[in-house]
């Protein structure tokens, strides 16, 4: 097939801009859409994030709390036998006084559940109190502070 140099260049002009077309890229306007929809859905989604981080905190700050109550109302319970749980804000005698435990963390968690008591916003610090005496010996409380 034999094709004359004038098509060659009209085919070969028109090729080009097609492909001129395509690879154009996106407008100012569309980026400056694109960003304000993120911008938009990170200040939505962070004030979520922090929230559920000062909780997932707290959780685990309770829970400490509640497994080092259960050791000492175990203390207590056997009259003073075995090792005395010990850590930062835990204070557990078998002299018949109460247990107290105490655990901080950062405020801003609220919904967090420690035995009854239930965690608002402006806590952070929950003490759990076992029982050391009397017919409740190893009963527990908890309170958010």
């Amino acid at each position: 097939m034999n094709i004359s140099p004038k098509t060659k260049l009209a085919l070969m002009r028109s090729l080009r801009e097609k492909k001129s077309k395509v690879a154009q890229g996106f407008t100012l306007i569309e980026l400056m859409i694109v960003v304000a929809i993120v911008g938009i859905l990170s200040a939505v989604a962070l004030p979520n994030f922090l929230g559920a981080r000062a909780a997932a905190s707290a959780g685990a700050a309770v829970g400490e709390a509640i497994g080092l109550a259960k050791e000492c109302a175990t203390y207590l319970a056997s009259g003073g036998v075995g090792a005395v749980p010990s850590a930062t804000g835990v204070t557990c005698s078998a002299t018949g006084s109460n247990g107290t435990i105490t655990k901080t963390f950062t405020s801003g968690a609220s919904g967090v559940r420690c035995l009854a008591a239930v965690s608002a916003t402006g806590n952070s610090s929950a003490t759990v109190t076992v029982t050391g005496s009397g017919t409740n010996i190893g009963a527990m409380s908890c309170a958010f502070g």
